[in-house]
This record gives C-alpha cells, sequence and structure tokens, in this order.
C-alpha cells in the first residue's frame, strides 16, 4: 500500500480501493429473444425466473429476469430477457418482479410457473403482509397487488400460480411435486432450466469486469487480516 493509504489503515482502521464502476440502470427494462404470436393460446402458461451475479458484493451485484412461454403441447412460444429497476438487488426481487411483468402485459390472470416460494407466500398472506413496510419487497409487492386490482388473493386466483422446485437434475421429472400437488413433468423441467439460463445471462448482461471483482474481494480480504 502507498504509505498514505498504510497510515489510514493503521491509524483509522480504514482501507478503500477506486474500482471502475458504471451506475446501474434506473429504469427496468424487457426485450423479447422469442416473440410470442399477437394472440396467444388460453393454456399458455409463463414460467418465470430471476437471477442475482455476485450476491456478496452488495455495491457490485447485478439481477436480471426471464419469461419464458410455453403452450399446453410443449411449444416454445416466446422467450423474454429483462433487468428489473435499480432498487431491486436480489434474485428473489427479479422474480417478483417477473410476476408483476407478466400480470401488467396480461388481459386475463395467466397461468405462472415459479420456483420461488416467496411468490406463493406473498399471494397467500395477501396484501398487508406482503406489502407491509418492513418487508424487503414491499413496494413490488405493493404494484402486484395494484396490477390485480385486489387486497386478498382468493384460492382461484392462488391456483392460477404455480411453485415447482429448483436445480433438481432429470430425476426430479415425476418424483418431485409442485405446489398444486401434481409432479414435475418433463415440460416443466426444461422449461425451468430454460428460464434458469436466459435470467443468468440477463443477470451477467450488467455484470462488472473481473479484474474488478477480483480486486474488490482482495481488498476486502485484505482489510479482514489487517484489522
Amino acid at each position: 500500500l502507498p504509505a498514505e493509504q498504510r497510515l489510514l489503515l493503521l491509524t483509522r482502521g480504514l482501507l478503500f480501493t477506486r474500482i471502475a464502476s458504471s451506475l446501474p440502470s434506473q429504469e427496468a427494462n424487457l426485450r423479447w429473444i422469442l416473440d410470442p404470436p399477437v394472440t396467444l393460446p388460453d393454456d399458455v402458461r409463463f414460467y418465470v425466473d430471476g437471477s442475482a451475479m455476485d450476491p456478496t458484493l452488495k455495491a457490485l451485484t447485478s439481477v436480471g429476469f426471464a419469461i419464458v412461454v410455453i403452450a399446453s403441447d410443449g411449444a416454445l412460444l416466446g422467450v423474454a430477457i429483462g433487468t428489473p429497476p435499480s432498487w431491486i438487488r436480489d434474485s428473489a426481487g427479479a422474480e417478483a418482479w417477473a410476476v408483476y411483468t407478466v400480470l401488467a402485459m396480461s388481459a386475463a390472470l395467466p397461468d405462472i410457473v415459479t420456483d420461488c416460494l416467496g411468490i406463493i407466500n406473498g399471494l397467500t398472506e395477501g396484501r398487508v403482509k406482503a406489502a407491509s413496510p418492513c418487508r424487503s419487497l414491499a413496494r413490488v409487492w405493493s404494484m402486484i397487488y395494484n396490477t390485480l386490482d385486489a387486497d386478498v388473493v382468493d384460492s382461484a386466483l392462488q391456483g392460477r400460480v404455480t411453485w415447482m422446485p429448483s436445480h433438481g437434475s432429470r430425476l426430479t421429472i415425476g418424483a418431485r411435486n409442485k405446489s398444486d400437488g401434481q409432479p414435475v413433468t418433463a415440460l416443466d423441467w426444461r422449461a425451468n432450466r430454460l428460464a434458469d439460463a436466459v435470467a443468468k445471462a440477463a443477470a451477467a448482461e450488467n455484470r462488472l469486469a473481473a479484474s474488478s471483482r477480483i480486486l474488490l474481494q482482495r481488498t476486502i480480504t485484505a482489510y479482514e487480516r489487517a484489522l
């Protein structure tokens, strides 16, 4: 370390470094990799996922989400990649934003499949709890309930949003159940894997360069050891 930085570390317990970082976009964005048809079938399902890169480096965390549109016969109708607004900083928030995006673009309540149990819990708890000021995702849950135009989600509405286990091997197919009690199908498994890959790609688009991430991690390690 330069003499001044070393003196500051020894006498004040402070260490700093300079890292080139681009500010995250304040606005959410969404683009379709595969454009869905103008008229979607009634039995279409939306598989959503969210991802966060470098979650332990809070200042450098990048997030993204994905929407995959699947017909009941297995046809891939649409794939979207997106970034939530900058006030969302984790994968759970990104997935909640994906759910909000699907609801906002749909005239009627669509069938949504998510691997984030927090989405199901938020619908079960109702607006008062989900959008409570003490909740980190209160803002996006307020937007979801505003889109639903309801303070309480009834059982019929909850039945349109299904949770499925994530990151499982192919052995998950037929062996584990979704929140509706039905087993995970091969179609569920493949659609979820695709949504996961697209969400990771979305988060990677805004990820800081590897050299900057390594520099920051080394600085944190050196600081801890110095203390």
